[in-house]
C-alpha cells in the first residue's frame, strides 16, 4: 500500500511539472504609409493618384477605397518596389461630392496599416481659378511662442509654390516662408502645413498666404488672417 501511495504521488508531481507550450509570436505585418492624397483633400482630377511608402515582409498589401455608403470602389493587391508604391484610380463621380476612406491592409487580412479620408468630386464641380484658405490659426486668435503652426488648403498653384508671411498690420514683413504644396492633379484642393517664426515680435499681426502670378510675377493673395502674437503661456 505504501508503494502504491508513492507511485500516485509521483504521477501527481509529474503532471504538475508538464511543459507549457510557449505562446506563438504574432507575425509582424510591416508598415504602409499613404502619403498621397492627404486626409482632407478634395479630388477634382479625373484620376485619383495614390502613393506612399511601405516596409513589408511580403512586399504586397491590399488597397481599398470605400465610400460613405459602404460601397467598395477599389480593392486591389499592391506590389511594393524599393520601398515605394503607387496606383492610379479613375475618378468619375456622377452625383454630389462623396467622402471616401482609403485603407492599406495586410495582404492576408488584419487591421488597417494606414487610412486617409478624402472627398471625390468632378472637375465640373471645381471653383474656377487658383484659390486657397488659412484654416488655423483662426481669425482673431491669440498665439504664443517663437513658432506659429499654420495650416490651410490650396488648389491650382503653379508648381505648387505658396508663400506664407507674418506681417505687422501695416504690411511690414516680420518673417516669411515659401513652401511647395504637393498636388499631383494640380486642380485638386489639398491641405498644407507649415511653421513660421515670430522673430520675437509681440502684438497684432497678419498671416498672409499668397502666390506669384505665372504671367507677370505679381503677388496674388489667397487668404489673410488677423491674429495677436503674445508671450508663450507658462
Amino acid at each position: 500500500m505504501r508503494r502504491s501511495g508513492f507511485a500516485a504521488l509521483f504521477f501527481i508531481l509529474l503532471a504538475g511539472c508538464s511543459v507549457v507550450p510557449a505562446p506563438t509570436a504574432t507575425p509582424n505585418p510591416g508598415s504602409v504609409t499613404i502619403q498621397t492624397p492627404q486626409t482632407g483633400a478634395m479630388i477634382y482630377s479625373p484620376t485619383l493618384y495614390l502613393s506612399g511608402a511601405a516596409n513589408l515582409p511580403s512586399n504586397q498589401f491590399r488597397l481599398t477605397v470605400i465610400n460613405a455608403l459602404d460601397e467598395t470602389l477599389l480593392d486591389t493587391l499592391i506590389t511594393v518596389q524599393d520601398g515605394r508604391w503607387s496606383y492610379d484610380m479613375p475618378n468619375a463621380p456622377t452625383g454630389d461630392p462623396i467622402e471616401v476612406t482609403i485603407s492599406a491592409l495586410p495582404a492576408t487580412g488584419g487591421l488597417d496599416l494606414d487610412t486617409v479620408s478624402v472627398v471625390l468630386a468632378s472637375e465640373a464641380q471645381r471653383p474656377a481659378g487658383v484659390y486657397g484658405a488659412i484654416l488655423a490659426p483662426f481669425e482673431g486668435d491669440t498665439v504664443g511662442g517663437e513658432i506659429i503652426p499654420v495650416s490651410g488648403t490650396a488648389s491650382g498653384l503653379f508648381e505648387g509654390a505658396l508663400n506664407v508671411d507674418l506681417t505687422k498690420p501695416d504690411g511690414t514683413i516680420i518673417s516669411g516662408i515659401v513652401l511647395t504644396v504637393e498636388n499631383p492633379g494640380m486642380i485638386d484642393e489639398v491641405p498644407w502645413q507649415t511653421e513660421i517664426s515670430t522673430s520675437n515680435y509681440r502684438g497684432p499681426a497678419v498671416l498672409h498666404a499668397y502666390y506669384h502670378s505665372a504671367k507677370d510675377g505679381t503677388p496674388v493673395t489667397l487668404a489673410k488672417v488677423a491674429i495677436t502674437v503674445a508671450e508663450a503661456a507658462g
